[in-house]
């Protein structure tokens, strides 16, 4: 209550992108941009993220993907802390590059449609995609 009466607001936003509901298809995206956004109008305004959000749903070898990958976008964006389960995150260079790359296409949202998106058939789904890549998947060590 103090903290907010000295003029500082908390914020929660949850942004799981991969439940497939297409309204929160772009949470991930919309993150990063707004991280970005708020580091830029007010650079001494302190983020925190929970990253797991990211990834509800997933089995976890692709939660531990996924999540390390958002994570890294969002301290590129600006993120200052993280609140993580330091084990299922592994670092950027030793997760395969199909799976970073397809993970990447899902926290961005680059599905790919054969005319109007949304209106015809989708021809690439970063989601589908990433659950192809973890049928039979270890985690990297």
């Amino acid at each position: 209550m103090g903290y907010e009466r000295a003029g500082h607001h908390r914020g929660h936003v949850d942004v799981p992108i991969a439940t497939g509901q297409e309204e929160t298809r772009r949470d991930g995206l919309e993150t990063i941009e707004a991280i970005r956004e708020i580091k830029g109008l007010y650079p001494e305004v302190q983020t925190t993220l929970g990253v797991s959000n990211v990834s509800f749903g997933l089995k976890p070898a692709v939660r531990v993907v996924l999540n390390s990958v958002f994570l890294n976008e969002c301290v590129k964006a600006g993120l200052d802390s993280a609140i993580v389960h330091a084990a299922r995150i592994v670092p950027i260079a030793r997760i395969p590059e199909e799976q970073r790359q397809v993970a990447l296409d899902l926290v961005y949202d680059k599905r790919v449609w054969a005319g109007e998106p949304g209106k015809s058939e989708l021809t690439y789904d970063p989601l589908g995609r990433l659950l192809e890549l973890f049928e039979v998947w270890t985690r990297p060590r």
